[in-house]
Order: C-alpha cells, then structure tokens, then sequence
C-alpha cells in the first residue's frame, strides 16, 4: 500500500460500520511507461496545486504534487491500486481519464476498457 493509500486509510479508521458511501475520484491512466505518465500528469494537474483546498489535501496526503495522487500503472498495477484505496474505505470510484502517449484515442480507449471491466469487481 502506498504512502497516499495509507493516508486515506488513516483518515477513515473507525467510518467504515457507518452507513455512508466513501467516494474516491482519482485521475487515471492505464499505461505501460510509467515515467511518462507521471511527467504528464504532473503537466496537466499542475495547478491544482494551487487551490487552497487542493493543496491542503496534497499536505495531508504528504506529497508534493497532484501527479502523486494518481492512479498510473498497466491493467494489473491499476487494479492493484483501487483495491487498497477499497480495502481502506472507499465505496465508489469514479475515474478521470487522462491520455498518456502520442496515440491519445488509444490511451483513452485502453484506460475506458480497463475501467468498464472493472465496474462492481474491485471491492474486496
């Protein structure tokens, strides 16, 4: 489990036996370079940063940029990933695709697949 996923763990220790649906939005992508992934979204979520309340979140979460805070891996490492957020609360996904690559329609189509099969299998 990752530094993040911990953290948010952390902040819902006890909530889980009360009613209440835990939503986690995360931006996401499904793909094979990883090192690419990241400076993309570093780029392209670099003002949220910026946000008061956003940057208040990336504090607690103890990272420093909202690249970290993504959901970026192949198939096995994304679902890898929404298991521990699952595993620590979280009730519902909703994934914010970004495209990763020279083929963007190919980088959204991959991630859209992986996330459609994934509807109603992630929780443990």
């Amino acid at each position: 489990m990752s530094d993040v996923e911990l953290s948010f763990a952390e902040h819902v220790v006890g909530l889980k036996d009360q009613l209440f649906l835990l939503k986690q939005s995360l931006d996401t992508s499904v793909t094979d370079d990883l090192q690419r992934a990241r400076e993309q979204a570093a780029e392209t979520y670099q003002r949220y940063g910026e946000f008061v309340n956003y940057r208040r979140m990336l504090d607690l979460e103890g990272v420093d940029g909202p690249s970290e805070v993504t959901l970026i891996g192949d198939e096995a490492e994304i679902v890898e990933q929404l298991r521990a957020y699952a595993a620590s609360g979280a009730t519902d996904f909703l994934a914010s695709i970004f495209p990763v690559g020279e083929d963007e329609d190919a980088s959204v189509t991959r991630s859209m697949a992986l996330v459609k099969s994934l509807v109603g299998k992630v929780g443990v």
